[in-house]
C-alpha cells in the first residue's frame, strides 16, 4: 500500500497511530517550520502582473528573462 502513494511503510504506521489516538484532525496538514511569508496578497498581485506583462528590460535590466535575484530586488 505504501508504494502506491510513494512513501515508506513506516509512514503508513505513523498515520494509523495518529488517527487511532487523535482522530482525523491529527492527519490535517500543518504549516511547515520556518519564517512566515513576507509577500502580502497585494504584493503577490503586483508581482504576477509585472512578471506576466513586462520583461526585466522594461525595468532597467539588460535581459528579457526573469531571475530570482531580479524578483527579490
Amino acid at each position: 500500500m505504501a508504494h502506491i502513494v510513494g512513501i515508506d511503510r513506516t509512514g503508513i504506521y505513523d498515520w494509523l497511530w495518529k488517527y487511532r489516538h487523535a482522530g482525523e484532525a491529527a492527519l490535517d496538514t500543518r504549516q511547515g517550520p520556518g519564517a512566515p511569508g513576507v509577500i502580502t496578497p497585494e504584493l503577490d498581485v503586483w508581482l504576477r502582473a509585472t512578471m506576466l506583462h513586462s520583461t526585466p528590460a522594461d525595468h532597467g535590466y539588460d535581459t528579457v528573462l526573469w531571475t530570482l535575484a531580479m524578483i527579490v530586488d
